[in-house]
């Protein structure tokens, strides 16, 4: 069971607030903390010195750039999600632009941030994604991968029938089978991985990374099923 308006509904906060301080004060300083605290890193903190400086007494490792890409409307057709297939589309161009987006892509639906129902199960939401789906059936390479924000279980979730899921108020439960999520990963994986193959990324470290987000049997059976298909 998962909660969606859990973690990745406060995670979808942060990243909103992050952004809209930064293009009013043009200061990353805040989307750094958020990219961080999205890896399980320290934030930094400390002393405020006379000076206006930050005495640090932590602070580990780089911090995330993490882009997001809100769509405002619920029409597969729409202005919004049309936009964005083309952004895409001309970002993959250049495949060194492709790898500097990898799971660097959190989706935000504004227009249901009062809606109680996960976002995977809202229609509007279910067409926006199906149609990047059309277009990118690799589209999990750009996602954020990290598990604690559920960003691929909301993406891949928004691909399966609504009737394989329980829903119960603010929890909901996966009810189908192993082989019929593994029948909707297969493809959109290999399309991952040779995708990889226009980005130079390694697509066994790709694909590791997405399958973080399922339990360890359904990933270990997935990678299974990927090693035996084509020679992979």
């Amino acid at each position: 069971e998962k909660n969606q308006k859990g973690p990745a509904g406060r995670l979808q906060l942060a990243l909103m607030l992050a952004t809209a301080y930064q293009l009013e004060f043009g200061d990353d300083q805040l989307m750094d903390l958020v990219g961080n605290a999205t890896h399980g890193e320290s934030i930094p903190y400390g002393l405020l010195m006379p000076d206006g400086v930050l005495q640090e007494e932590t602070r580990l490792g780089s911090p995330l750039q993490v882009r997001i890409l809100s769509i405002e409307n619920d029409d597969p057709q729409g202005e919004t999600v049309q936009n964005l297939i083309r952004i895409f589309a001309e970002i993959e161009r250049q495949p060194s632009n492709a790898q500097m987006l990898h799971g660097r892509a959190a989706l935000s639906f504004p227009h249901y941030d009062d809606d109680p129902r996960p976002n995977f199960a809202i229609p509007g939401i279910r067409a926006c994604i199906a149609a990047l789906d059309a277009r990118f059936p690799y589209y999990l390479y750009y996602i954020m991968p990290e598990v604690r924000t559920e960003q691929i279980l909301s993406y891949a979730n928004s691909l399966l029938p609504l009737e394989l899921f329980d829903f119960m108020p603010g929890i909901w439960a996966y009810i189908g089978t192993e082989a019929e999520l593994i029948d909707l990963l297969f493809p959109r994986m290999l399309a991952v991985r040779r995708f990889c193959g226009m980005t130079g990324d390694d697509p066994g470290e790709i694909t590791r990374d997405i399958l973080l987000s399922y339990p360890e049997p359904l990933a270990s059976a997935m990678s299974r099923v990927l090693r035996s298909a084509d020679g992979l």
